[in-house]
């Protein structure tokens, strides 16, 4: 059989990626958009999506791996999970202000330069 020269748009591909990231398989996709799942993975591979529904359907199972273990009691994976969904309240960033401008930093730096030569 001829490959299918189908070429997906781009709300088509993240359709298809939301389908695979809900954990939806190859199988199941092709029923909702109604082809043989055979001609629905040579369209995927078409399109060159296979490594990226790879990596995506990969993240999906960190993601929920590292859910569980943070209500398992894993400390860290509390603090991951907080620190990426909570940012306002659990960012780790250390800020710090100087208060200079970028002329007095030139001239600073300019200073410092005489100073050593």
């Amino acid at each position: 059989m001829a490959k299918p020269k189908q070429i997906l748009t781009d709300n088509e591909k993240k359709l298809i990626l939301a389908f695979y990231e809900l954990g939806r398989t190859d199988k199941e996709i092709a029923d909702i958009v109604g082809l043989p799942r055979k001609t629905f993975t040579d369209i995927i591979k078409y399109n060159d999506l296979t490594a990226t529904i790879k990596k995506g359907i990969a993240d999906s199972k960190v993601e929920a791996s590292l859910y569980s273990q943070a209500l398992a009691g894993n400390v860290t994976a509390q603090i991951f999970w907080l620190c990426n969904r909570v940012k306002d309240r659990w960012q780790n960033v250390n800020k710090v202000e100087h208060g200079l401008e970028k002329n007095d930093f030139n001239e600073i730096f300019d200073r410092i330069k005489g100073l050593l030569k």
